[in-house]
């Protein structure tokens, strides 16, 4: 295995595993319903990972003022 193949596949494995990791890490659920969305994300990776961006509140507007703070867009 060449070290392009190499660097490609731990690619992989950490794009795959990232949305596992988020949803370990996120506050916002707890109990069963985080494991259904773990098994989800195991199961269908990146589709179920965007439903439960969409779906779980405050996990989005957490994620946006996070990037882009109030501060950026106040009026004078």
């Amino acid at each position: 295995m060449s070290d392009m193949q190499l660097l490609s596949n731990i690619g992989l494995i950490v794009a795959y595993l990232f949305p596992v990791f988020f949803i370990l890490k996120d506050n916002s659920t707890k109990g069963h319903e985080k494991n259904i969305w773990l098994i989800g994300v195991m199961l269908f990776s990146w589709f179920i990972f965007a439903v439960y961006l969409l779906v779980v509140p405050k996990v989005l507007d957490n994620l946006l003022n996070r990037a882009f703070p109030d501060y950026l867009y106040r009026k004078p």
